[in-house]
């Protein structure tokens, strides 16, 4: 035990050196961080009250530090995942009486199942869909929105906060999609 180690009481174990610098440190920054909070918005008025506070990613007690997992480990976990998955489906197929030629001819390659892309499905919807000539008179009856596409697709613009997006940008773009 050194005197600059740092000791949890509860479970008598010695903190990472990182937690413990940020124990050591952590009142001049949070002095710091007041002080530029109060000149910027309070005295010089620079930056708007409204503005978010920037996150401190300290290290703490509750989070251990992340520790980045190797390829290796990670190609050996997806492989346990898509094991435990055939499994599954290949009980469910013996249960459900099922044709093992066809369960096995969705896979792309040895061990593993063909990722496919949303508009692989549009064939497949197109034929449940009966084709009118006139466009003249459509009736939309039904408007389908993917959510995260249209989060990439749309710009924040000035909005800072999730609140400021969404009222600003989201909402807005949404209900014009319906009253089209």
């Amino acid at each position: 035990m050194r005197a600059s180690d740092l000791l949890v009481l509860n479970s008598r174990d010695f903190v990472d050196t990182a937690v413990a610098d940020t124990v050591r440190q952590m009142e001049k920054l949070g002095l710091e961080q007041y002080e530029t909070y109060v000149e910027e918005r309070l005295v010089n008025q620079t930056v708007p009250i409204t503005d978010p506070i920037k996150r401190n990613n300290l290290h703490l007690f509750s989070r251990p530090p992340v520790r980045e997992k190797s390829r290796k480990q990670l190609q050996m976990s997806s492989l346990k995942n898509d094991c435990s998955l055939f499994s599954r489906l290949y009980i469910a197929s013996q249960i459900r009486h099922g044709d093992l030629d066809e369960f096995f001819q969705h896979e792309n390659h040895m061990g593993g199942l063909r990722t496919e892309t949303k508009s692989d499905l549009m064939p497949c919807l197109e034929n449940l869909v009966p084709v009118k000539e006139d466009l003249s008179t459509l009736r939309v009856q039904v408007n389908i929105m993917d959510g995260a596409a249209i989060i990439n697709m749309l710009r924040p613009g000035t909005a800072k906060t999730f609140q400021g997006y969404a009222t600003d940008v989201f909402v807005p773009y949404v209900t014009s999609q319906f009253s089209m």
